[in-house]
């Protein structure tokens, strides 16, 4: 993780065992912002270069938004 100015904020480790890219694309996700989150930082940008990742934000974000 980095801080607005590039900064090094930290960084975590999860074992997953065997599975497929695209999953531990998501767990990379899912911790990193938990991690964010317990430091106390309230606006996180997240940025993905998984396009099959961006996909899938962005359809659950639309089918949430159209609820």
């Amino acid at each position: 993780m980095r801080g607005e100015s590039g900064e090094w904020c930290g960084g975590f480790a999860r074992g997953l065992g065997d599975c497929e890219v695209v999953v531990a694309e998501l767990w990379g996700i899912l911790e990193g912002l938990n991690h964010a989150w317990r430091l106390g930082f309230c606006r996180v940008e997240l940025r993905c270069n998984s396009h099959m990742v961006v996909q899938m934000i962005n359809k659950e974000d639309q089918e949430t938004s159209s609820s």
